[in-house]
């Protein structure tokens, strides 16, 4: 095994009792940009089949891609559901996040092993050979995580054991594709995001979700007809007006209907089901056809006697709820109560938040721990002070973001959430927060270590590869080995409580390329000890080594 030396060079370090860590660039550079239009390379032909109005009603006559989201085509539909396995492919670009605005939460590592076999055919028949995928790494020593709508935004990317993963071959591999092999097999691959590749999509969930729409009323999972409420209710005595009457106008319509009836409780089982406007001057009623899923249409001008009828709305008249007046538009607000040590988010009119389960929150909040791991905190919905349960607050919601970790230096947190109708990105400023500390002193240190090239670890990855974990390992251990071999300094290395390696910040080659010389920049948290706050009744070692700027220590690997 190699020889390691261990050259420490305390550069810099700064004592505060409340110093601020420095953003990791890796957090702090990264922009989510919104999905931007971009042609489909798969075609969606939903609407190319003529709007037959003899079946409108008869599930069989649609066609499989109207179960799909616009662009995506329908590999295979569900006979026993309206889902299918959809698949969009976007054009070459950059990675960006493509998939989010078809409310999909599905992506290729999430499908099973025969539905995987039928995507990797299709882009074989597309002569696809690598496509961009819905993850890519936030942190630059993390994992993947998922980057598609929902509770589990951002979370980790968990993937089959075994999983073959093709090696590095780019600077700064932060996004993930899915590469076929001459097999046709499929490895996990990373590149660097600026990279042109296509972007694979990929869709198998029910259509219709409550979203901002009322009680018994949906809307579309993807974005495209998000600006609607539609609902199949019980007739009463009242009609529709002009405006609410659900017009059967394109192939989409017709599935739309039929996913409201498989959604709605009141009128799924009701032998007599649909009113509806199919054309100017006509109004088909329906029938749902015993042991069958097919409607038999009556054509009829008054619905007198139907037991349920269809109805839509326009809810949203714009493109998009952001931008907005002050004060109309939905917006999240953090604030840290240094007072209280509390983390408190502000949010304004979450009706317009995207969720898939209408009891849900409809945003995520984050902490950076490190390099290493993006932390989810958990978030406790609160009562405003004196509210009873009659007042009516539902465009402001107050939570507290509970803080994570020990007491040590603070954290940056933020949250997150998309918008109807297009899946804009929400997302608050970055706030610095920690827990309410016992007396702790912090100090911020740049750290050289010296590297010999030889080490076998360091001829099998340059030193940008190593995790933050493995070197703040060999400063631990070297402060260990000092502590036992200079016995004077036990009070000073006792004061250490925690030492933590943020970043890697530069590393270069010696002149001889015997050696490779690595900065780190490292945060230490020291004991506050009262009497220490004296220099007379600080015990001063004969040998001050806390004090040298030259540590040496050679390791075996």
């Amino acid at each position: 095994m190699g020889a390691l030396v261990l050259l420490a060079a305390v550069v810099t370090g700064v004592m505060a009792a409340d110093t601020v860590p420095t953003i990791p660039p890796s957090t702090a550079d990264t922009a989510v940009l919104p999905a931007l239009a971009a042609p489909f390379l798969t075609v969606n032909r939903c609407e190319e089949a003529p709007l037959n109005r003899l079946h409108v009603l008869d599930p069989s006559k649609i066609p499989p891609d109207c179960r799909c989201p616009p662009g995506f085509l329908s590999l295979r539909a569900d006979p026993h559901s309206t889902r299918a396995l959809c698949v969009g492919v976007i054009a070459p670009r950059p990675w960006q996040d493509g998939c989010v605005s078809s409310g999909t939460g599905s992506d290729y590592y999430d499908l099973d092993a025969i539905e995987q076999a039928e995507v990797r055919q299709l882009l074989v028949r597309m002569n696809l050979t690598e496509c961009w995928i819905s993850a890519r790494r936030l942190l630059r020593y993390g994992g993947l995580v998922r980057r598609l709508p929902g509770t589990q935004w951002n979370a980790p990317l968990e993937l089959p054991s075994g999983l073959a993963v093709s090696s590095y071959t780019a600077a700064d591999p932060d996004c993930a594709t899915v590469r076929l092999t001459e097999r046709r097999t499929a490895l996990l691959a990373y590149r660097n995001c600026s990279t042109v590749l296509p972007r694979l999509c990929l869709y198998r969930e029910a259509t219709m979700l409550r979203l901002h729409c009322g009680t018994q009323e949906y809307t579309t999972r993807y974005a495209s007809h998000q600006r609607y409420c539609f609902n199949i209710r019980r007739s009463g005595s009242r009609p529709p007006g002009p405006s609410e009457s659900f017009t059967i106008d394109s192939n989409r319509k017709r599935q739309l209907l039929f996913e409201l009836l498989y959604a709605s409780r009141e009128c799924n089982n009701s032998a007599n089901v649909i009113y509806a406007d199919q054309r100017p001057g006509t109004t088909h009623h329906a029938h749902k056809r015993d042991g069958g899923a097919a409607l038999v249409p009556i054509v009829s001008a008054e619905p007198s006697g139907l037991e349920c009828a269809s109805h839509q709305r326009l809810q949203i008249d714009r493109d998009s709820l952001v931008p907005a007046a002050a004060g109309a538009a939905p917006g999240m607000y953090l604030y840290f109560d240094r007072a209280h040590h509390k983390l408190l988010l502000t949010v304004y009119g979450d009706r317009w938040y995207w969720r898939e389960d209408p009891a849900a929150s409809g945003f995520v909040c984050f902490a950076n721990a490190n390099d290493e791991q993006l932390v989810r905190p958990r978030v406790k919905k609160l009562r405003w002070r004196g509210q009873t349960p009659s007042d009516d607050h539902a465009n402001r919601t107050m939570y507290e973001v509970k803080l994570t970790g020990d007491d040590g230096p603070p954290r940056p947190y933020w949250c997150e959430a998309h918008l109807v109708p297009n899946f804009a990105l929400l997302k608050t400023d970055t706030v610095l927060a920690r827990r309410k500390a016992s007396c702790r002193h912090y100090f911020a240190a740049t750290v050289e270590l010296l590297l010999e090239r030889s080490g076998s670890r360091v001829v099998a990855e340059p030193p940008d590869a190593w995790r933050l974990k493995d070197y703040g390992g060999l400063v631990e251990d070297y402060l260990k080995e000092r502590r036992k071999r200079l016995p004077e300094t036990k009070h000073a290395f006792a004061a250490i409580k925690a030492m933590h390696v943020k970043r890697l910040e530069d590393f270069w080659i010696s002149a001889n390329s015997d050696w490779y010389t690595v900065r780190l920049l490292v945060h230490i948290a020291t004991k506050c000890a009262r009497k220490w706050d004296k220099a007379d009744k600080l015990p001063e070692p004969e040998r001050n080594e806390i004090g040298k700027t030259v540590f040496l220590f050679v390791f075996s690997l």
